[in-house]
């Protein structure tokens, strides 16, 4: 799920609850898409490392993939 996919589910749960409008508006329980964008940014590249330099990360878990096939 990319950043904008996770947000609009997101706002569809909270749309669903009562208030759900009130906690749309809520920028402590409904982030920015901003703040999203640079949760998701930090996430892949603690994950996949950064863009420009893949394939250090992937070296890097290189033991993970082999134990896992």
């Amino acid at each position: 799920m990319n950043p904008s996919e996770a947000r609009q589910t997101h706002k569809s749960k909270l749309l669903l609850r009562e208030n759900g409008i009130e906690l749309i508006s809520n920028g402590s329980i409904n982030p920015t898409e901003r703040t999203i964008k640079m949760w998701h940014q930090g996430w892949r590249e603690k994950r996949f490392g950064p863009q420009i330099a893949p394939l250090d990360k992937i070296k890097e878990n290189m033991p993970l993939y082999e134990k896992a096939g």
